[in-house]
């Protein structure tokens, strides 16, 4: 009796792992986050202002620019934070993400400046911080003291 060898390929041979690539190339990536930001200039956010006419108080809506967001721009491209951040480690895509990460930046902080945007949240949000030193010039500061108590009964020098 001869045995008859299979003429499959193996299973771990063909298998793929994970899901496909979203953006097979890095122009493809940038038209993706220059589509949010495009979205994101057109749709400013509705800032509500209460104002009185004719003795009636009125809510007004005022247009301010939409500020650019990660978070934003990665859920309008369909990719976890994760995600791009994997498409930064590749060689061919590192340029791209960075120049996508300084764009949201940019117009964070120059919204900031120009007083759009709540400067405190967009520095916490930037990681930035104004730090100064100005009692220890860098060294360590000793927080040890000693107090002395001085008598301010002074019995022996009275008038008479």
């Amino acid at each position: 009796m001869t045995e008859k060898k299979s003429k499959q390929t193996p299973l771990w041979k063909v298998a793929k792992v994970g899901r496909p690539r979203l953006y097979n190339s890095p122009d493809e990536l940038w038209q993706a986050a220059c589509a949010y930001f495009k979205w994101a200039d057109e749709n400013p956010v509705q800032n509500p202002k209460f104002v009185t006419r004719a003795g009636n108080a009125e809510i007004d809506f005022v247009p301010i620019p939409r500020p650019y967001t990660m978070e934003a721009l990665c859920l309008h491209m369909g990719v976890s934070r994760d995600s791009l951040d994997i498409y930064e480690k590749r060689e061919e895509f590192f340029v791209i993400v960075k120049e996508i990460k300084d764009t949201v930046r940019a117009q964070k902080l120059e919204g900031a400046a120009a007083g759009m945007y709540n400067s405190a949240i967009v520095a916490r949000d930037l990681g930035l911080k104004d730090q100064q030193d100005v009692t220890s010039d860098g060294q360590k500061i000793d927080t040890k003291f000693t107090i002395e108590f001085v008598n301010a009964d002074r019995s022996d020098k009275q008038e008479t």
